[in-house]
């Protein structure tokens, strides 16, 4: 009979399971099994178990969340009792481990589990492991796994000229066309409801939100530059620490911030009306200018029912101010705190609603892929000029590795990644400790896919369900989201702290980059010549577009809206 499995998680957090642990693991571990194995069998660690892993559905692909079945077995014959099985695994090559803490579960079936929450964040060469507890202690097999990001591998075609058939796959794999709707997002049940845009347009531009009276969402998110400021690090009631990510195909993001601290645009809109640097506002003045705005006042009740009543209430309340607006916000009483928190939640709902419909347009690159589709290289050679279709090719290639992290329609994973710009280059600049801290305050806030002010229901949120909590070599230190690129040559300069002021001088980074003091993600590319370079810097000129996005939506709501009204 076996015994109960518990979740994964406490026993990986018990063997600090990581890239240096599966680096531990003997060479013969990981080539074979033993002689009485069967297919795909290993041989644990220490000799008492055979071990089959298996994935739900192959290939194995990054981002997707997969099942996967583990057979336990004892090689001696003897009866199974074991105390826990949990999944693990990292990236050997890269420094990191798995980015989510697999939950495995009996099956009902004697010695047979099932591993749910497994995802993979990068394309290639992993290996999982098989974690075993009994009352001899812990013991382990190793299995490598191959991923790949959708696309094949994009060998170079014969000549150089010609796009091979896996580079065709690879540049489908690009396409807008590849890319589908917004997803939707079970935590705001009006996401995609059309009167909450219409709110939401209303609030992204109203500098009323902020305690000042004078800065808005679309004060450093500006329409006319791509939704971001053009300035080094962003700057609202004061100077910030980072820069201004765009929020065009925000509504497609996992996470947002460069440290990925909130799981869902709602969730994200409303952290800068409260934050100090940012808006400094408040959720309690926030709610009574909706209020005593009519038009905000109808259109909130239309969505989300009555406003709680704010009057009396401190203007300043609040749980993310300031000392004495946290003061304000302690000394009134829960009930009020709930009813006001839940409403400030739906502000940001609606606000996200509108960033929902900021999506990408179809670029040169997007046409130039259509004309090959379709067999037309001579509208194809108007689209793409030589540098840039060298700067393709280079791009999609195993050499360059761009597309390790930079995949998919929107060219990014969506993930984070440490590829040395941790370390601070401007004078005076604290230390970012990115990904390691964003976890901390994800898991704090109150405004997450699993806290109180979520519609979800069922509160399925896999993401944060099987987060992986655990540093594994510090990988998580140092490591930001990897932006997506469309659009990238109108949203200079580049990484967290806009260190880059062009394009050539942040794809230059990966020919030589900074120390770190954390692993880094990828081979530093020495031979990347100034002509590779100038190659790339044309290929990503080539994904800018203009939103795609109704005129009105891309600039200030008019007066003769009812919502003004």
């Amino acid at each position: 009979m076996t015994a109960p499995v518990a979740r994964g998680g406490r026993l990986v957090a018990r063997l600090l399971v990581g890239a240096a642990l599966l680096a531990s693991v003997p060479a013969a571990v990981l080539d074979g099994g033993a002689a009485d194995a069967g297919p795909g069998d290993r041989r644990s660690q220490n000799g008492r178990y055979l071990v089959s892993l298996r994935p739900g559905a192959a290939p194995v692909r990054i981002n997707q969340w997969q099942e996967w079945l583990i057979r336990v077995a004892r090689r001696d014959g003897a009866p199974l009792a074991v105390r826990e099985v949990a999944l693990d695994g990292g990236m050997p090559a890269h420094g990191h481990g798995l980015p989510t803490a697999p939950a495995v579960t009996a099956t009902g079936s004697s010695g047979e589990f099932v591993a749910r929450g497994v995802r993979f964040n990068m394309a290639g060469r992993w290996e999982l492991r098989v974690l075993v507890a009994d009352g001899d202690g812990a013991d382990a097999a190793v299995f490598p796994v191959d991923v790949e990001n959708g696309a094949g591998r994009a060998s170079p075609s014969p000549g150089g000229k010609a796009w091979s058939p896996a580079e065709r796959a690879a540049l489908r794999s690009l396409w807008i066309g590849s890319l589908g709707p917004v997803p939707a997002d079970r935590s705001n049940r009006v996401a995609d409801d059309p009167r909450a845009v219409e709110l939401g347009h209303h609030l992204f531009f109203d500098p009323g939100l902020s305690g000042s009276g004078r800065t808005a969402c679309a004060s450093c998110h500006q329409p006319r530059n791509h939704f971001v400021d053009r300035r080094v690090k962003g700057r609202g009631a004061a100077a910030l620490d980072r820069n201004t990510p765009t929020v065009v195909g925000a509504g497609y993001s996992r996470w947002l911030y460069w440290d990925g601290r909130r799981d869902s645009t709602w969730s994200q809109a409303v952290a800068p009306i409260e934050s100090p640097g940012e808006m400094a506002g408040s959720r309690v003045a926030t709610l009574q200018l909706i209020a005593r705005r009519p038009g905000y006042r109808a259109a909130y009740r239309a969505l989300f029912g009555p406003l709680p009543d704010v009057g009396g209430l401190p203007r300043r309340a609040s749980a993310q101010g300031d000392a004495s607006a946290r003061a304000a916000w302690a000394a009134l009483p829960a009930v009020r705190q709930e009813a006001v928190s839940r409403a400030f939640a739906n502000v940001g709902k609606a606000i996200a609603a509108y960033e929902r419909r900021l999506v990408p347009g179809v670029s040169a690159f997007d046409r130039y892929v259509e004309a090959l589709e379709r067999g037309d290289d001579a509208a194809a050679a108007r689209l793409l000029g030589p540098r840039a279709v060298a700067g393709l090719k280079l791009f999609i290639s195993d050499d360059a590795q761009c597309m390790r992290c930079h995949n998919g329609p929107l060219f990014t994973d969506g993930e984070f990644h440490n590829i040395g710009t941790g370390v601070p280059v401007h004078p005076g600049d604290p230390p970012d400790f990115g990904r390691s801290i964003g976890i901390q305050a994800l898991l704090a806030t109150d405004f997450n896919c699993m806290g109180p002010h979520s519609d979800d229901p069922d509160r399925a949120c896999p993401e944060l369900r099987f987060l992986n909590r655990h540093e594994q070599n510090g990988a998580l230190v140092g490591a930001y989201k990897v932006p997506g690129l469309r659009g990238v040559a109108l949203t200079a300069p580049y990484m967290h702290d806009g260190r880059f002021a062009t394009l050539a001088a942040a794809i230059g980074h990966y020919r030589r980059p900074a120390p770190s003091s954390a692993p880094i993600e990828f081979r530093p590319l020495f031979d990347m010549t100034p002509q590779h370079i100038d190659a790339l810097a044309a290929f990503l000129e080539t994904l800018s577009a203009p939103v795609a996005a109704p005129p009105s939506l891309l600039r200030p709501p008019g007066t003769r809206s009812r919502v003004a009204r």
